[in-house]
């Protein structure tokens, strides 16, 4: 709900105006009333002024109430979009650990679903505000023109209203279920879309995936919207009836039991069947509303980062750095309560300003996890980071990462081409696509790449032309070479890496490639958490064989 409250208080003062706005309206909504009981119910002289009398406060009530009802929805629009705006900023300063742990699923759920289910409450706020500041104005009104009838429909429709809520609690209940279920059925979307080739392979996968999980969460969504559908149903047709109940009760009491003359009864019911559409429009509205807070609800246990309106980064670095230094550096992935996770062992590493680094390792040795580390994306569960002798804390980890760019396994790719400050250099961009060997693959539009549609290798050297443009010091470049043809591989090797070396780029490389491991200035080993450096005879005899054998070597010096 934080969110949400901020978003307010940046428009309190439009909030105060559209309410004083809608209490006009409503005033003009009870004096038309009040016209018709008193003027136009004893008309005997006067008659076409009367009518035009009446003309005219049926205009003002139409242009106040069209008013009122324009800047509340304008005014709910502009909460959505500074909620959606601020959500989006929310999720860009939050740690990579938390998103992780959040999962995708649920993030998009929220960016979309949520935000989706916002603006639907907006759109309809102006209904239950209007109802309800009528339905004030209207009970003055009513209690001035007679007591006892005012007590008695008070009586009606609050029985009306506790009956209403009672059934649109229910509506709430299962309306949240449907939330919590739309978080499984988008990790099923993305099970059906990124996993599409595998169940195109195993039909039987993909009948377990269709009639199992997805069949589960669908089935789950529809039971409970038909629920939440029927209660809110029933508590709008209950409302109706209710209302109408009203009027002939009022009638009732008045002619029969003999609390008030036909003139009064007529004016009461008048009011009654002013207030029938705001209040059903109120109960319709709040199913909408009820959706809102749920979507509130789950925006808050995200647990995303406060909220800051600038990109500024506060204490920043040197460019001119010597060295990165590890000093009995740890990590472990945060779990569950009782259960074991990786955890990387006490590094202790100087980087020194212009190496070639090549680190190796088996899948699952800790590889991507250290690269996170050095990229200042995980936090040090204990031990220290350094540049030259500047420890980076929470307060200049944001500084830290304005250091290094990086392409990883699992990059994303962007199409904008931007530098230190600003767009890219296009010269600069045009002469990588050529050492890229991409110039006639791609070219630059408007500082941007004509095209990201190309093989996954071909993808790779277009993050690392991003990532070249961006001109920082440190580059990690996870597995780059996977997915590049023998060729080009060697290219990378031989002459992309020394090439960047002598433009006095820093570049750390995780790598497979045991063929090119004589080039690095420097060879890291880790196995099981555990990081340390090659020289001598295991790094000339660097292989994956021989990486195999030194994971070994390590195991049994531990026994």
């Amino acid at each position: 709900m934080n969110i949400f409250i901020s978003t307010i208080k940046g428009y309190r003062w439009h909030l105060v105006a559209v309410l004083i706005l809608t209490f006009i309206f409503s005033g003009f909504g009870i004096g038309v009333l009040a016209f018709i009981n008193n003027k136009l119910m004893k008309a005997t002289e006067q008659k076409e002024l009367l009518i035009w009398t009446f003309i005219g406060l049926l205009i003002l009530f139409l242009i106040t109430s069209v008013i009122a009802q324009i800047s509340l929805t304008a005014l709910g629009h502009k909460f959505v979009y500074l909620m959606r705006k601020q959500l989006v900023k929310q999720l860009l300063d939050t740690g990579t650990e938390q998103l992780n742990q959040i999962g995708k699923a649920r993030l998009l759920a929220s960016l979309s679903g949520d935000i989706r289910n916002i603006t639907f409450a907006f759109v309809r706020l102006p209904e239950l505000v209007q109802g309800s500041i009528l339905v004030l104005c209207a009970g003055a009104y009513m209690f001035y023109l007679s007591e006892s009838l005012f007590f008695v429909t008070a009586l009606w429709l609050s029985v009306t209203v506790w009956v209403s809520n009672i059934a649109v609690r229910r509506v709430y209940h299962h309306l949240r279920i449907v939330r919590e279920t739309e978080d499984k059925l988008y990790k099923n979307y993305q099970s059906a879309i990124e996993g599409h080739k595998e169940l195109s392979l195993n039909r039987e996968r993909a009948k377990f995936y269709f009639e199992r999980e997805l069949e589960e969460s669908a089935s789950t969504q529809r039971d409970n919207s038909v629920r939440a559908d029927s209660y809110h149903a029933f508590a709008n047709n209950w409302t109706n009836v209710m209302v109408l109940g009203a009027v002939g009760l009022v009638f009732y009491l008045s002619l029969a039991e003999g609390w008030s003359n036909l003139e009064t009864a007529t004016t009461i019911a008048l009011t009654i069947l002013f207030l029938r559409t705001p209040l059903i429009s109120a109960v319709g509205a709040l199913p909408m509303l009820l959706n809102a807070k749920v979507a509130l609800d789950k925006l808050s246990k995200l647990n995303l980062a406060p909220y800051t309106e600038d990109f500024a980064i506060s204490n920043p670095l040197p460019r001119d750095w010597k060295e990165i230094r590890f000093e009995n550096v740890t990590y472990s992935y945060p779990t569950a309560e009782g259960t074991m996770s990786f955890a990387l062992k006490p590094v202790n590493l100087t980087i020194k300003r212009g190496e070639l680094i090549f680190l190796i390792g088996k899948n699952g040795s800790g590889k991507s996890t250290f690269s996170m580390l050095l990229a200042g994306l995980n936090h040090a569960t204990d031990g220290k980071i350094f540049v030259d002798n500047i420890e980076i804390t929470a307060a200049n980890q944001r500084a830290f990462r304005a250091q290094i760019s990086a392409v990883f396994s699992d990059f994303y790719l962007f199409t904008q081409l931007l530098g230190q400050a600003g767009f890219a250099s296009l010269k600069e961009a045009g002469q990588w696509l050529e050492t890229l060997q991409l110039e006639n693959k791609v070219t630059v539009e408007n500082h941007r790449l004509s095209t990201t549609n190309l093989s996954q290798g071909q993808r790779k050297r277009l993050g690392l032309l991003i990532a070249l443009l961006e001109h920082r010091p440190l580059l990690i470049l996870d597995e780059w070479a996977a997915d590049q043809d023998p060729t080009f591989r060697r290219t990378f090797y031989q002459v992309l890496l020394p090439l960047l070396r002598e433009k006095g780029h820093t570049v750390f490389a995780i790598s497979h490639d045991d063929s090119y491991f004589h080039l690095a200035d420097r060879l890291l080993l880790i196995s099981q958490g555990e990081l340390r450096e090659l020289f001598g005879e295991e790094r000339e005899t660097a292989s994956h064989d021989a990486v195999e054998k030194l994971n070994n070597i390590i195991k049994e010096t531990k026994i």
